[in-house]
């Protein structure tokens, strides 16, 4: 009798003992996983150069981090499989398998190289600048993915870069600056040769040039000269005074002549809006043929 009182005492206290315990297992969390230090060079495939700039992420993650000049990353992971993705424009994505035996406790730091292989610029982007007001060419700078593309004065630019999104930039000084991304499906049209045009919005609608036309040496004013900027031509006035409007901007040809001056060419900048130019021109030295015939002149006149 005794001996099954004693065995009713374990079981009931047994059964206590674990309805205690219960709530402190349950409420203990698991230790979360130890973090590793994964660092390494990322370069060219068949350069061996250093690949700078280069995104490097955690596949899953959504914010990458890029190398440093000299390929040079390093980032910290939960001990696990993990996969590590290399990606940039121009290479082709390159992934780094790490698996539970990487991790080694006693050894915190984690080396891994990668080399990414460069893919050719099969895209052939082609297309032209037009301002949105006049309808003509704009010449402008372009940034085509990374490269750099300058449209000639009727607005027409061409360049080749990567499969895949196109980022394109133009940068006008007369121009609102203007930015869109193609996706991969919608560039297909591109790649059947077709011209992409962009239009660019102007800061002000039209541009303004005024000024004068002197003497070089004496600074007297030149009038009826002939001022061509851009194509456009008008005439000085009686005090070498002129003004003209112009639907285009940025760098122009200018022309100025005029009968026994030497003639001006060159590159002018012009801005959107009012512009001040000051052309001095030099007097044409006379020729030996010149000289005789005023000599002529002057003996029979008297």
């Amino acid at each position: 009798m005794k001996l099954k009182f004693r065995k009713l005492k374990l079981v009931i206290f047994i059964f206590f003992a674990s309805v205690f315990a219960m709530p402190a297992f349950a409420g203990a969390k698991p230790s979360p996983p130890a973090t590793f230090k994964l660092c390494g060079y990322v370069s060219c495939q068949k350069t061996s150069a250093p690949i700078a700039k280069a995104e490097v992420k955690i596949r899953g993650k959504k914010k990458p981090l890029k190398t440093s000049d000299n390929g040079y990353y390093e980032l910290n992971v939960a001990a696990g499989e993990t996969i590590i993705v290399f990606s940039k424009k121009g290479y082709k994505d390159e992934e780094l398998a790490l698996s539970e035996a990487d991790f080694e406790p006693l050894q915190r730091e984690i080396t891994r190289n990668a080399a990414m292989c460069p893919v050719e610029k099969k895209l052939k982007i082609r297309g032209r600048l037009i301002d949105r007001v006049s309808g003509s060419g704009v010449k402008a700078e372009l940034r085509v993915n990374d490269e750099i593309a300058i449209s000639n004065h009727d607005g027409y630019f061409d360049c080749e870069t990567y499969d895949g999104a196109v980022d394109i930039k133009v940068y006008s000084k007369a121009h609102r600056p203007y930015s869109k991304t193609f996706k991969k499906g919608d560039i297909d049209f591109l790649k059947n040769d077709k011209e992409l045009e962009i239009f660019l919005q102007r800061y002000t609608f039209y541009s303004i040039v005024s000024g004068s036309v002197l003497e070089k040496k004496d600074k007297k004013p030149i009038y009826e000269a002939v001022v061509e900027i851009a194509g456009k031509r008008v005439l000085t006035d009686n005090y070498g005074n002129f003004e003209m409007q112009l639907d285009e901007s940025g760098t122009q040809k200018l022309i100025c002549s005029r009968e026994g001056f030497e003639k001006i060419s060159r590159q002018v900048k012009i801005k959107a809006g009012l512009n001040k130019i000051k052309i001095y021109m030099n007097v044409k030295e006379k020729g030996l043929i010149q000289q005789l015939r005023e000599k002529y002149e002057k003996e029979n006149l008297y």
